[in-house]
Formats: structure tokens, sequence, C-alpha cells
């Protein structure tokens, strides 16, 4: 007679989630991420491209590495999109949840945060009515409009986290040389040791 398996925790899931769906989750930056540092272009091209969607868009992968206490996400891979759409959030619907707008930066970042929040005020004024809507549209439905597949790594298995990090997103920065060298350094240090890797990931 055979007994039934049992069934270990998935290491990790993978979801297509709203970009309203994302933001119901307490989001965090972690110490190992780099800085933000997305160029005006790049700031530019994501506002004009939304403006010109009217339904469903998908803007690539966003890693997750769940918290100890089982509540908090740090965003493993996906920083650079998620900020950007939290600063242009804020001017187009800025009484939505936005789980990243309180949360503090490294003092390299703020540089590039406050010109991107000067490009987004003006591709927002170079929009037509009707571009406008359409925009604020596809950022609010909280089913369909601007989707995203979010991959959730489990606390335990940060290493697994890291080795997702390796890939690039349709719409994320090219990881540099070093950039890949270190994540892949950073993925053997143990899941419980993780004060350790920030540690490296900062002197590095």
């Amino acid at each position: 007679m055979s007994h039934p398996t049992k069934t270990e925790p998935a290491s990790a899931t993978l979801e297509q989630m709203s970009l309203a769906e994302l933001f119901e989750k307490e989001l965090c930056i972690p110490d190992y991420q780099r800085c933000y540092a997305w160029a005006s272009a790049h700031v530019t091209d994501l506002v004009m491209d939304l403006a010109k969607r009217d339904v469903s868009y998908l803007l690539g992968t966003i890693i997750l590495h769940e918290q100890k206490n089982g509540i908090a996400l740090d965003v493993v891979d996906g920083q650079q999109r998620l900020v950007t759409l939290t600063i242009l959030m804020n001017e187009v619907l800025p009484s939505a949840n936005m789980p990243l707008l309180e949360k503090e930066f490294y003092k390299s970042s703020m540089g590039a945060i406050k010109e991107a929040q000067k490009t987004i005020k003006n591709s927002l004024a170079s929009l037509d009515a009707h571009e406008y809507e359409q925009l604020k549209n596809i950022l609010s439905k909280t089913k369909g409009g601007l989707l995203f597949s979010v991959v959730t790594v489990a606390e335990d298995s940060l290493e697994l986290a890291f080795s997702f990090f390796d890939s690039v997103n349709s719409k994320g920065l090219r990881l540099s040389d070093f950039d890949l060298l270190k994540a892949h350094h950073l993925m053997y240090i143990p899941a419980d040791q993780e004060a350790l890797a920030i540690r490296h990931n900062g002197h590095w």
C-alpha cells in the first residue's frame, strides 16, 4: 500500500498581477539593491508607451523575495520600473496605494528620482486629453490593464532570488558585468546569513 508523499512548500510561485494588485503588497527595496538610475529617455519612453495603450499590457517580470515576517516583500528585480511607476502614479492618481512612496532610498538615487519626476511632469504636459485618460485608465485598472509576471521567492530561498536576478527584464536596465558577477557570488551566501550578503554587497 502506497503512502501519500509529503509535499514540500514551493520555493517560488509565479502569478500575473495588475499594477494595482502588486501595489497592494508591502514592497521594500533591500539594502543590496543598486541605486535607482533610469535616465530621462527611459522614463519618457514608458510614459508615452502607456499613453498609447487601451488594452492589457504586460510590462515584464517582477521578482520578489519574502521577508522573515511573511508579509513584506523585497524587490529583487523590477526596482527601476516600480519606482518610476510610483512617481507616475503620484502625479496621475495621488490617492492610489503606493507602497514605495515612503521608503528610504540611497542618497545617490535621489538625483535620478527628482529628474524622473521632472521628466514625468513634462511628459504628462505633452499628452492630449485622450492620451492622458488612456494613461490614467491603464494605471487604475485593478484587473487587466498594466500587468506583470510576478515571481515570489520563499524567505529561505535567497540564493534562488539572486539566480533569478541574473536575467534581464524587457523594460529593465541591462545589468553590467559587475552586477552579474556580484549577483552570482551573492547567491552562494546561505539564506540564514542575509546580513552577510548585505554587508558584502555594500563593500563590493
